[in-house]
């Protein structure tokens, strides 16, 4: 499980070569109060206040264009860092998907 505290820090990247990608990520949580994460290019999802006292999972989907060769990634935090041993922490996972280019093939077959 990866510390995460009140500033985005982050769970986890992947290094894409230059195109198109949908990002869909998720992320376990634990013992994070108010937390939200987000994945590069995409929507921020968070927790209710006081959901992830003991555990949350969060998704989301995003769409990101690299000109170069890059990073993405999924990065959390949570609102209020509960004392130790209770470290809010996130582990997760990123998964790229590359957009390919779509050709119209008609209505149907003859």
């Amino acid at each position: 499980m990866n510390s995460i505290g009140t500033t985005n820090k982050q769970v986890v990247a992947l290094s894409l070569p230059a195109g198109t990608y949908t990002l869909t990520g998720s992320a376990h949580l634990k013992y994070a109060d108010k937390a939200s994460c987000y994945v590069t290019g995409g929507p921020t999802m968070a927790t209710p206040r006081g959901s992830g006292y003991n555990e949350a999972s969060l998704s989301a989907t995003g769409v990101v264009t690299l000109a170069t060769a890059g990073k993405v990634q999924l990065i959390c935090s949570s609102e209020k860092v509960l004392p130790v041993p209770q470290d809010p922490g996130a582990n997760g996972t990123l998964v790229a998907t590359r957009a390919a280019s779509y050709q119209n093939q008609g209505t149907g077959a003859s």
